[in-house]
């Protein structure tokens, strides 16, 4: 498990359970978690192409499909932990992948502006990254997994990663998060002033509605709905209003600080 605390509750990681039972019998027979990585891009990738033709039975299919991805999403990480393989390779490799997959579902999606498409994109990676950074800072405090870092670096921590393929991934993780990242930091250390002190447990259950999984509800109630071009303005309006609210509780930590 990616966090040890059992009394956790991430909204995104629904899929979990249906995505170890597949891996078990995966990870046993020799695949690597980095092959079920490209796999579910691909599966990302035809989702694209299927909201792309935006017909009734290509979206519904589109929707399957992205469900279908978000499950092999946490099938890669798991087979790496049952096969204690952590890999920063993989690590990279999966988010920058998830980063190009998100801009061409955005891409796919017809009768929305670029500059709707563009800014509901970069709303819905952001919120990702939020996401990450304090289920990643919790982890640090819980003991959890460690393969992910507050401040990634490319510096080659497992023998079995090459390092030449770990730095040109990460030099792609630079130009895809790493403004991200900063910035979510910023506002934790500069404007909340939280100075990263460990996240509570009701604050991380709210932040897991920013994680992939759960935003993957929502683009696939527009898909069913028939309605994929209202999805750039629902992330860009209703759901940054719920990110604005998580920094206002996370504020709150100057109070039990000084408790």
């Amino acid at each position: 498990m990616k966090v040890n605390d059992k009394n956790v509750v991430d909204l995104s990681d629904y899929g979990r359970q249906i995505a170890v039972f597949i891996a078990k019998p995966l990870a046993y027979a020799g695949v690597k978690a980095w092959q079920i990585t490209i796999v579910h891009f691909f599966v990302m990738l035809w989702c694209c192409y299927l909201v792309y033709q935006n017909t009734v039975s290509s979206l519904v299919l589109a929707a399957i499909l992205l469900e279908a991805k978000n499950i092999l999403d946490a099938v890669d990480g798991s087979i790496a932990r049952i096969q204690k393989r952590p890999s920063k390779a993989g690590r990279f490799l999966d988010s920058n992948l998830d980063f190009l997959g998100h801009f061409f579902l955005f891409a796919a999606i017809r009768d929305a502006s670029l500059v709707l498409k563009l800014l509901g994109f970069f709303s819905f990676v952001f919120q990702g990254s939020v996401f990450n950074y304090y289920f990643v800072l919790f982890r640090h405090y819980d003991g959890g997994d460690t393969t992910s870092k507050i401040k990634e670096n490319w510096e080659n921590e497992y023998e079995y990663d090459n390092p030449f393929v770990v730095k040109i991934l990460f030099l792609f993780y630079l130009l895809f998060y790493k403004w991200q990242d900063d910035i979510v930091d910023f506002i934790e250390q500069k404007i909340l002033k939280c100075g990263r002190n460990k996240p509570d447990r009701i604050f991380l259950a709210y932040v897991s509605i920013f994680g992939p999984g759960f935003q993957y509800l929502f683009v696939m109630l527009f898909f069913v709905a028939g309605k994929p071009s209202l999805i750039p303005l629902f992330f860009i309006l209703p759901y940054n209003g719920l990110l604005l609210l998580a920094f206002w509780l996370r504020a709150k930590c100057k109070k039990e600080v000084g408790k």
